[in-house]
């Protein structure tokens, strides 16, 4: 039990005492009505003494819950900023991806697999990481799966100049349009 917890109790407990001492007082004592009349006052004034305590630790409750409230709403004000922030990051992000993304796939649809998918590749990189705290991490792994695939068919093509025609050449480019196929799914 906390120590106001106990203070509470202990002057809900002197009160009641004060209370039917002089109750008791009043009524057993063989004393005159007027100094039994006397004896209640403290009676009464306990009874106004609990009342008012009453009432102080209901008005005390009243704003403890309000500070609640507001601290609740404080929250949620705070939350929905943040969900606003993040929905407007994250359409900024998608849009300068998609747009790079539409760009790059018009130039490797219109000359085939070519060195120039290093660049867009690391473009790419470039747009996802400036946001990367409002991405999710599903999100990210597709992204990276579909820069990886843009990265494996531009070094492989950047790789191939240095192969010589045989059966590895024939491997390269085969990587090289499994990767540029993986673009297509």
């Amino acid at each position: 039990m906390t120590k106001d917890r106990q203070h509470t109790w202990l002057t809900y407990v002197v009160l009641a005492l004060v209370f039917l001492a002089s109750v008791v007082t009043a009524w057993l004592l063989p004393v005159p009505d007027l100094f039994r009349g006397f004896a209640s006052i403290p009676g009464i004034g306990a009874l106004f003494g609990a009342v008012y305590h009453l009432w102080r630790e209901q008005r005390l409750h009243e704003r403890a819950v309000e500070l609640l409230h507001r601290q609740q709403d404080f929250a949620l004000a705070a939350a929905s900023h943040m969900a606003n922030v993040a929905y407007d990051k994250h359409v900024a992000f998608a849009e300068a991806y998609i747009a790079r993304t539409n760009q790059g796939v018009d130039d490797l649809f219109g000359t085939g697999p070519s060195k120039a998918a290093l660049k867009f590749a690391g473009d790419l990189h470039a747009i996802r990481r400036q946001p990367a705290t409002w991405l999710s991490s599903e999100i990210e792994e597709k992204l990276i799966r579909f820069e990886s695939a843009l990265t494996r068919m531009g070094a492989g093509m950047a790789f191939l100049d240095s192969v010589p025609v045989g059966e590895g050449r024939s491997r390269v480019v085969e990587e090289i349009y499994k990767a540029f196929k993986g673009l297509l799914r």
